[in-house]
């Protein structure tokens, strides 16, 4: 009698077991999740500190954060080994919502 391995069941949000491949986390939702999630904490800052009416520094600042959060995501999901390109265009994007929509002192994340 053979033995299989066991595997560990993977849960859903919604309570339901998934597969492998759909508990995977796309890297087009941590591009958008990470790049939105910079730009956020950036405007949190600005607002607490009255700081960040730089938009260049704010940018910055955007892409750091944009790093810890796809690194965070890297670490606490389950990814494709695709860390680079995804770390590169979470960036880009980042880049794009600085670029697009902070405004510093005004009151939308």
């Amino acid at each position: 009698v053979l033995n299989k391995p066991s595997q560990s069941v993977i849960y859903g949000s919604d309570g339901r077991a998934v597969t492998q491949k759909d508990s995977y986390l796309n890297s087009e939702l941590i591009v958008a999740g990470a790049a939105a999630r910079a730009k956020c904490k950036v405007k949190l800052e600005s607002t607490q500190n009255k700081t960040l009416e730089d938009v260049s520094k704010a940018t910055e600042l955007a892409l750091k954060y944009t790093e810890d959060e796809v690194n965070r995501l890297f670490d606490n999901n389950v990814t494709h080994g695709n860390k680079d390109d995804v770390l590169n265009r979470a960036k880009r994007a980042t880049k794009f919502l600085m670029d697009e929509y902070y405004k510093p002192g005004g009151d939308c994340c």
